[in-house]
C-alpha cells in the first residue's frame, strides 16, 4: 500500500518543485553531518 501512496503523491500538482528542493535539503544535511561529525563511511540509504 505504501508504494501506491508514494506514486499518487509523486504525480500530484506541485510535487516536482518540492522534489527539486530535496537536493538542497537532504543532500546538504548529509554532507554537513559527514563533515562535522566525521562520518567518512556513511552509506546513502533511500537514494533514488
Amino acid at each position: 500500500m505504501k508504494m501506491e501512496t508514494c506514486k499518487d503523491i509523486c504525480h500530484t500538482f506541485g510535487m516536482k518543485e518540492l522534489y527539486s528542493l530535496r537536493k538542497e535539503t537532504i543532500e546538504r544535511g548529509s554532507a554537513s553531518a559527514k563533515e562535522n561529525h566525521e562520518f567518512w563511511y556513511m552509506q546513502m540509504f533511500g537514494k533514488a
